[in-house]
């Protein structure tokens, strides 16, 4: 149901250009991950406690394999958001949700064939299954109840990829994932009329030197990240030059920086750049949403144009 919901979220924030619709799906997606792993174990226990045969059993091999798949896919789009610090590129997207959208398709089949289990072969934990609904079993039965299989041998049966088990690979991705999900790189997108620059240089040093920039100008760096390709300033007051709160009385004062660098291709670096200021003093308001961009000729955007022009002339690119 999350992995559903998650499409469902980013379709409506693809559709809106809703960031917070895109957050929600992103959440619910890494969610659901850890909960499929944690779905695909217990069935996989619940199975040794089933007494069932003949088709029933086809039935029940089926709905095994088709809910390792679908975990396998629902980790690994789980893990390329993430990797991707929830901000996929113009091109990854369409990708992404074309794949989302036909896994949620074989997730609900899967679930209509654990459904058959239950109700079409009256499939329950402790009750033996026929290929009809259950009748009064007969006063002797030579049928043997199978034995509870281990957790340990259960998840050997999982698909191996590389002599590696399936259960181990889903381990270290949801590992991963956990880490890249304290990610400094905030799950937000850039205003779409923010500049772009594309430098010949490393996302790295591109970092680097906007962290020396901004500090030249008089910001504080709030967050920076080179790994992540982020940078951001805590507020400032262009007219007094120094470091102010979000809430001061003029909201045209107070502006922050912040700075989106991506790779292109091993040679080259996109910049996005932003000069943000409030547009509202209204608290209730997440931070993002009441953010707007300076407009041309304001001196947050003069200082943004210093820094993007020190940056040209060091690491000139092919204009985008």
């Amino acid at each position: 149901l999350l992995f559903v919901l998650a499409v469902l979220f980013d379709l409506l924030g693809e559709a809106t250009k809703r960031d917070s619709l895109r957050a929600t799906g992103f959440w619910m997606l890494v969610t659901g991950a850890f909960g499929a792993v944690l779905a695909l174990i217990s069935g996989l226990m619940a199975e040794g406690s089933i007494e069932h045969g003949g088709s029933v059993h086809m039935v029940m091999q089926r709905h095994e394999t088709m809910a390792i798949w679908a975990t396998v896919l629902f980790v690994l789009l789980a893990v390329w958001r993430i990797w991707r610090r929830g901000a996929l590129g113009p091109r990854e997207r369409p990708a992404f949700l074309t794949i989302s959208a036909l896994g949620a398709l074989f997730v609900l089949w899967t679930a209509h064939v654990g459904g058959t289990i239950v109700y079409g072969y009256g499939g329950h934990p402790g009750r033996s299954m026929t290929q009809r609904p259950p009748t009064p079993p007969p006063r002797k039965s030579t049928r043997i109840r199978p034995a509870p299989r281990s957790t340990s041998s259960l998840l050997h049966r999982c698909p191996r990829w590389g002599g590696i088990p399936a259960w181990r690979v889903l381990v270290l991705l949801l590992a991963a994932a956990a880490c890249k999900a304290t990610a400094v790189r905030p799950y937000i997108t850039p205003f779409p009329d923010a500049p772009t620059d594309t430098l010949q240089a490393e996302p790295d040093d591109v970092i680097i030197e906007l962290a020396g920039l901004v500090t030249a100008e008089g910001f504080q760096v709030r967050r920076v990240s080179a790994e992540e390709g982020y940078l951001e300033t805590g507020w400032y007051d262009i007219v007094s030059r120094a470091a102010a709160g979000s809430y001061g009385s003029d909201v045209e004062r107070l502006i922050r920086l912040r700075f989106f660098v991506d790779p292109v291709n091993p040679l080259l670096t996109q910049l996005v750049s932003e000069a943000v200021m409030r547009r509202t003093l209204d608290p209730s308001l997440p931070e993002r949403q009441a953010e707007v961009l300076v407009p041309p000729g304001h001196d947050g955007d003069q200082v943004l144009t210093r820094i993007r022009e020190a940056l040209r002339a060091r690491h000139e690119g092919p204009t985008p």
